[in-house]
């Protein structure tokens, strides 16, 4: 998979994290499924991210998995990997 340039940044995504947490967990999330999260989520915008974070807390029971999380962001861009990148694989 190729990776992406993020427009997410950290303070947003640790805020918003904290955020969901507060919410609906009592422990908070591991360092290796925050990774997990950033890593998968990253392509959207602070300010995107930060309202949808709010629509996911006043419409979901439980702490939204990734795929939850797509279905409430913007279709991730895709990313073509360059002809020079394909030809070394």
């Amino acid at each position: 998979m190729m990776q992406r340039d993020s427009l997410l940044t950290a303070e947003t995504f640790r805020k918003s994290m904290l955020k969901l947490e507060a919410a609906y967990r009592e422990k908070p999330l591991s360092k290796e499924t925050l990774e997990v999260y950033y890593e998968r989520l990253n392509y959207c915008d602070d300010k995107r991210f930060g309202e949808e974070v709010d629509r996911i807390i006043d419409n979901e029971q439980w702490f939204p998995t990734v795929k939850v999380f797509l279905s409430y962001l913007p279709e991730p861009p895709v990313v073509q990997a360059s002809l020079e990148e394909m030809m070394s694989r």
